[in-house]
């Protein structure tokens, strides 16, 4: 293995594990980051399983979770039946930072829950604590986005 091919692998197994231990899905994780190391953004299964060293079965699953939360495409070339997946075209920070209506969902979701377990004060505490968090991060991650987007544009120009 090339010196360039060490320091990618290096690269996809430690910030790899570094996102697992985060709590982001492992195997979604080395997808993503194989991805974001290739010179074009853009692999076929068999590139990505040549990287990694896993089974298509492995790769098909991260790629349906990483599809899901808008962090990859999957394409097909023209003229074939061979799926390329591709870094999504917006970047898979802005994708994450796009979660403000689940965040809303799963508020809503905690206050029912809370309003039901009235019975049990402790647990009604923790839940309602859970929601007023989910309806902290609905309302701060737009603003974090146009900030963010903001601070991009001024690097670029």
């Amino acid at each position: 293995m090339s010196d360039d091919g060490e320091v990618v692998q290096r690269f996809i197994q430690e910030v790899g594990a570094d996102l697992a231990n985060q709590g982001f899905p492992r195997m979604p994780a080395l997808v993503l980051l194989a991805l974001m190391s290739s010179e074009t953004g853009r692999l076929t299964s068999a590139e990505i399983g040549a990287e990694l060293g896993v089974s298509a079965a492995a790769i098909s699953g991260a790629v349906k979770y990483l599809q899901l939360v808008g962090f990859i495409r999957v394409l097909t070339e023209p003229g074939g039946r061979k799926h390329v997946y591709s870094i999504a075209d917006t970047p898979w920070y802005t994708a994450s930072l796009r979660a403000a209506p689940r965040f809303q969902e799963n508020e809503v979701r905690m206050r029912e829950a809370a309003f039901a377990l009235a019975s049990r004060p402790a647990a009604q505490q923790r839940i309602e604590e859970l929601a007023d968090f989910y309806a902290f991060m609905g309302q701060r991650l737009p603003e974090l986005l146009r900030e963010w987007n903001e601070q991009r544009a001024a690097d670029a120009g």
